[in-house]
């Protein structure tokens, strides 16, 4: 690849690589464990986490929902519909080691979030509402008690800065699985070859930029047959563009900077993360680079 300081060169990788939908379960009886605890936190508790996640404060409310035997990750409505929790992903570690408990207190309801998938499936904000208490965000409690890891998709900027904000009080604190999953360092490539195929945190500098008509590159290393690559797709381009442009940055700007990715795991030519929503991508301070 070449690259010239300050102007974008050739992508040392044509076209777009594929991405996978995993969809990793998580047991239903942890459910009112995780409520019950985040109704002590303040920040969890009311309808802050949902004003900031559902555009429209009179969006339906589908429901109650039943959790999925097949699938508790998942959950069906009355009419047959089913509904899969939207940004947040499980280690598949951890998804086996929940704590359990009664789950029959809970009351779940769907806002939709986007579009059916090819599973017929609809990507939804779930709303829990423990009895004797107020509604909360499930996602945004999963992602406090570090049950799971903020996966950007469908969540607006307020939405993205509330749930990574819950996301870094659980890393830091080391709760659920920040106590034994890390994030991992871009200048450590084999360690996110050996995740590869589960969604991942990774923070490093950013060597080089490149791109092509139809993608753009992001180089974490000078080798491209093993180093850490992170790419948009020139559809998201402009997303980026203006995201990193609300922070007071441009594109050349993250040439030796320090950043964060977040993302699926896929080796080609080393380890590779698909950015498509703006906040897989944040800027860190120097000192925060390492994990």
């Amino acid at each position: 690849m070449r690259h010239v300081a300050g102007r974008f060169s050739e992508g040392r990788r044509p076209g777009i690589l594929w991405s996978r939908t995993y969809r990793l379960a998580v047991p239903a009886v942890f459910l009112a464990t995780c409520l019950g605890a985040a109704h002590a936190a303040h920040a969890l508790s009311g309808e802050a986490p949902l004003s900031e996640c559902v555009a429209d404060p009179a969006a339906e409310r589908i429901g109650p929902l039943s959790p999925a035997k097949d699938m508790p990750a998942e959950f069906i409505a009355e009419n047959g519909q089913r509904y899969h929790m939207t940004d947040i992903a499980f280690r598949p570690h951890n998804a086996d080691n929940l704590p359990g408990m009664a789950d029959q207190d809970v009351q779940l309801h769907a806002i939709a979030a986007g579009p059916e998938d090819r599973w017929g499936r609809i990507p939804a904000w779930i709303v829990a509402t423990p009895t004797h208490h107020d509604a909360a965000l499930l996602q945004a409690v999963l992602v406090r008690q570090g049950a799971a890891m903020f996966a950007p998709l469908n969540a607006n900027s307020a939405c993205a800065s509330a749930l990574l904000g819950a996301e870094i009080e659980a890393r830091l604190a080391r709760r659920g699985l920040w106590d034994a999953t890390p994030r991992y360092a871009t200048w450590q490539p084999q360690a996110l070859s050996a995740v590869a195929g589960t969604y991942a945190v990774a923070a490093g500098r950013v060597i080089s930029l490149g791109k092509t008509t139809r993608t753009r590159y992001l180089n974490f290393g000078r080798y491209w047959k093993t180093d850490v690559t992170a790419t948009v797709p020139a559809g998201q381009d402009d997303a980026f563009t203006a995201a990193l442009a609300g922070r007071g940055v441009e594109w050349p700007d993250l040439i030796g900077q320090a950043v964060e990715i977040r993302g699926f795991v896929t080796i080609h030519d080393g380890p590779h993360i698909e950015l498509r929503h703006p906040a897989q991508l944040r800027v860190l301070k120097p000192e925060a680079a390492r994990p």
